[in-house]
């Protein structure tokens, strides 16, 4: 009986984290994964709610072995929308960590705030707010905090000549490393697909990481200062922060995800956090 009810109980809480709603927009909320009455200070983000190919896999590992798993969740796609008075305005949930990247994706995905100061101000700060309010079950990003993003990318990227898509690929990190891309600051080209790779901020990271036969891309510190490479991401404000920061990509696409591939991934993020 004990046991059948634990069972139980275990299903439940995979199958649905606790629901954190977003104060001033309630359906904009996180989805927490976490043992009870257990603090940490990893914190496992993925912010992208249609890349969602390891979740399943990772908040069981957390509900196990510790940490704390967000997904941050709307509508099921890969932006947030932002109400504002009677509009609504989209944003990239990754730029919304800085007001400087937020106010840069809001005016890149809604072209017609440009022309109109009022409204773009009142959209950047409730971008902001709901950054903030996602640093809020993060620690508030205080010193010692461990942050892993979880992402999945598409087979390739644009005009790669292969018919890829997306922006993420080994290949294409390393032809922006070969024409001056300040945010890079080192790669490394492993056994995997172009497509599965841990973008990293600490050089221990990539050390150890590296022995293990992984793609790398090592963020460059100038981030940190640098306003032109200010892009509003969880990667930026951890370099700002000087926190250890892991995003964990891997390829999605129907019929071929990666998903073996990035269970591994976690797995030895796992070892190397010890959350």
């Amino acid at each position: 009986m004990n046991i059948l009810l634990c069972s139980v109980l275990t299903t439940l809480l995979v199958a649905g984290g606790e629901r954190l709603p977003f104060p001033d927009q309630p359906d904009i909320y996180l989805e927490r994964f976490q043992k009870p009455d257990r603090p940490t200070r990893v914190f496992f983000l993925a912010p992208h709610e249609n890349e969602q190919v390891v979740n399943d896999y990772l908040a069981k590992k957390v509900l196990k072995e510790g940490g704390c798993f967000l997904i941050l969740r709307q509508r099921g796609q890969r932006h947030l929308f932002l109400k504002v008075g009677d509009a609504e305005y989209e944003v990239d949930p990754n730029r919304i960590f800085t007001p400087v990247g937020a106010e840069s994706s809001l005016r890149r995905e809604n072209p017609g705030l440009k022309e109109q100061p009022a409204l773009l101000a009142q959209a950047v700060a409730r971008a902001v707010a709901v950054g903030d309010f996602i640093k809020s079950h993060m620690n508030d990003l205080r010193r010692g905090s461990i942050i892993i993003a979880v992402h999945n990318n598409t087979d390739g990227f644009d005009d790669d000549g292969k018919g890829g898509v997306g922006t993420v690929s080994m290949v294409r990190y390393q032809k922006k490393l070969d024409t001056g891309a300040g945010y890079i600051l080192k790669l490394h080209h492993g056994t995997h697909d172009e497509d599965d790779l841990f973008f990293i901020t600490k050089k221990r990271d990539f050390k150890k990481l590296r022995r293990l036969g992984y793609n790398l891309v090592l963020q460059h510190p100038r981030v940190a200062v640098d306003p032109d490479e200010d892009d509003g991401s969880l990667s930026v404000l951890s370099e700002k922060r000087g926190l250890r920061y892991l995003n964990i990509e891997a390829q999605r696409r129907e019929g071929c995800d990666h998903l073996d591939v990035q269970q591994k991934m976690v797995d030895q993020v796992f070892r190397l956090v010890r959350p």
